[in-house]
């Protein structure tokens, strides 16, 4: 082979785990119909069928969403007819975080 020749590039295609098509099928279908929930679980059931796919088998399923609560607090007065004072705080917390581990 010289430099002008390239070799074609391989790509692996990931197919689905023995027997799971007629449940992504089905999946499909809810998903079609508006049935998200029943999607989610037949999605859920064919990801579980590969052995292989640690970030679906390493979630918590009651895995609690998390959330960050920000708040502002001013107060404002007015000394003369040219000097203002202000005073505020500004705060925020977080719960539940997560963290990747490598």
């Amino acid at each position: 082979m010289n430099i002008t020749e390239t070799a074609p590039i391989k790509r692996s295609v990931k197919e689905l785990p023995p027997g799971a098509g007629p449940i992504m099928q089905e999946a499909q279908h809810a998903a079609e119909a508006g049935r998200f929930d029943e999607a989610e679980k037949k999605f859920n059931e064919v990801l579980r069928q590969d052995e292989k796919n640690i970030y679906v088998l390493g979630n918590d399923p009651n895995r609690k969403t998390p959330y960050m609560l920000q708040y502002l607090f001013n107060v404002q007065r007015e000394l003369d007819a040219s000097t203002a004072l202000e005073i505020g705080y500004l705060g925020s917390r977080s719960h539940r975080l997560e963290r990747m581990y490598d």
